[in-house]
Order: structure tokens, then sequence, then C-alpha cells
């Protein structure tokens, strides 16, 4: 032990952990020892560590929470505009623009989803329209006929009305887009389409049903359903035999007609039927003229 000097820790007798100091005296040979159990000696830094360890965790979790916080206000926006799209997917909203509540990047996303959005409602009224008109003359197809015949019966039925149906078949049609080619052919349909719809009242319908052949409904009919019928049919004949020009020459053009009249008792697939039979008795008849059918009382009726 001879000029020794130093400390550590070690463990008494008895087990206990101590911090032992050690120094020589060297006018007398001795050395002095001084011992202290590690627990007391230690107490302060312990309780600091302790206290360190406590508010750490309680640092932690405060700036978890305002972080939290923080984020909920953040993306407050978008959750909410999250719950309005899925709203609108499950058909508890109509399509409609969200609501751009900042402008920042959740904002700018949101706009992102509201463009998207109106380009998809663009879609789909061209895809709704693609399935219910014509695309060459913007007319109603079969499928939309069917539907505005089906209400024209509901409503005749109820009031006590009548549907008249003309069935309409182009006279010198086929020369033209034989002669000229379809492209002309298209044009000429086009026009007489147009003619045609100057015809058509707010209650009344008019489809394209074939290559050269509309179909027009006349809706809530009074006592004198078949003098409208025949006036209606007249002027569909009198636009129709106005000539069409076509590559600088005047091409003319006639049109057969069937009409065919009912109280809505009958289906309406059997006014139709009727009608076109009737179209082809016009034809027989000279052509650009019209033709009526028998009027079709029942569903048990005949055309």
């Amino acid at each position: 032990m001879q000029g020794f000097r130093g400390a550590g820790v070690t463990v008494n007798a008895k087990g206990t952990e101590e911090l032992a100091a050690v120094a020589d005296v060297p006018s007398t040979g001795w050395f002095v020892v001084a011992r202290m159990p590690t627990a007391e000696a230690f107490e302060a830094v312990t309780r600091v560590q302790e206290r360190i360890i406590k508010y750490g965790i309680l640092a932690v979790i405060f700036v978890c929470v305002v972080i939290g916080l923080v984020f909920r206000f953040l993306l407050r926006p978008l959750f909410s505009a999250a719950d309005l799209a899925e709203r609108m997917t499950q058909g508890e909203l109509p399509l409609k623009p969200l609501p751009v509540v900042r402008d920042d990047e959740v904002g700018h996303l949101t706009a992102a989803f509201n463009r998207l959005l109106e380009k998809l409602s663009l879609t789909q009224t061209a895809l709704e329209r693609m399935a219910h008109h014509d695309p060459l003359t913007g007319l109603l197809n079969r499928n939309l006929l069917a539907d505005r015949m089906l209400q024209a019966f509901a409503r005749a039925k109820r009031n006590g009305s009548k549907v008249a149906v003309l069935f309409l078949d182009l006279d010198g049609f086929k020369p033209i887009n034989d002669a000229l080619g379809h492209e002309y052919g298209d044009a000429a349909l086009v026009e007489v389409a147009r003619r045609l719809s100057g015809l058509v009242r707010q209650s009344d319908t008019l489809a394209r049903v074939g290559g050269d052949e509309f179909v027009f409904v006349i809706a809530d009919l009074g006592d004198n359903s078949g003098e409208v019928a025949r006036k209606i049919a007249t002027k569909c004949i009198d636009v129709v035999s106005t000539p069409i020009e076509l590559q600088n020459v005047a091409h003319s053009l006639g049109v057969s007609i069937g009409i065919a009249m009912s109280d809505g008792l009958s289906e309406p697939g059997q006014l139709l039927k009727a009608a076109d039979l009737a179209m082809y008795v016009a034809k027989r008849n000279g052509r650009s003229c019209y033709a009526m059918a028998p009027e079709l009382l029942s569903a048990e009726g005949k055309g």
C-alpha cells in the first residue's frame, strides 16, 4: 500500500456496495481509508437521473400530443374531404365539388380532386347522351323513345287523353345516299332532323329509330286528336319536301307517314307497330302522304 492513493467502488464483508477512498500518510507509514455506501454517496445523482427520466417522458408525451393536435388541424380538411367523397360514392350525397378550406397542399389536393370530378361528370354526361341520343342527328334513340312513350301512355291513362305516334320514312333518300355518298346522306338526315325538330312541342318526342326512319310521338291530345295528328303529319310532309342543297344542287325528298292513335290502354309497342304498318300503306298509296291506322283502345286491340 506504500504510496497508494485513489478511490473506487468495493463491496464490504456484509455485501454492501461502498465508495472507498484511500490515501497514505508518509510520516507515519499509515494510510487512511474513507468509506460510504454508494446508495448514500450517489443519492443526489440518482435523484437527478430520475427527474431527468420522468420529465423527459413527460416532455415526449407533451410533444407527441402537440404534434398530434397540429397534424389533426392540418389534415382536418383532408379528413373532411375524404368523408364527403366516401358519402358521394355511397350515393348519400350528390356529386359536387368539395370545399377548398385553405390554400396549402391539402387545398391543392382538394382542388385537383374537384377538377377530376368535373371531368368525370362531363364524361358521364357525354356517355348518358350517347346511350340515349342518336350520335348523328342528336335526336332521341330507341331506348329513350321507349321511356318517353311509357310516360306519355301513363299520362293518357291518368288524364283521359290520347297519344298519337307518327312513323316517318323518307322517300328518295337512297338515291341521294348512293349517288353522293354517305357523307352527303348524313348531311341530308341532319337537315331533315333539324326541320322536324322545329315542329316538336315541349310535350312531344322526336326520335330517329333507323337509317332514314323517324318517330314523332304527340302526347296529351284531346277530343280533336285525329285532326291534330293529321295537321302535324301534313306539316312534316311540307318541311321535308322543301329541296335540300347538296354539292350546290337542290335535291328533293319526301316522307311517308303512318299514324296510329291510342287512349293509353294499349301497349306502346303495339302502337309503334301499328304506325309502322300504316306507313307502308302510305308508301303503297303513292308516297309523300300519310295513312291512318285503326285506333288502339285496349291492350287487346289490333293495329
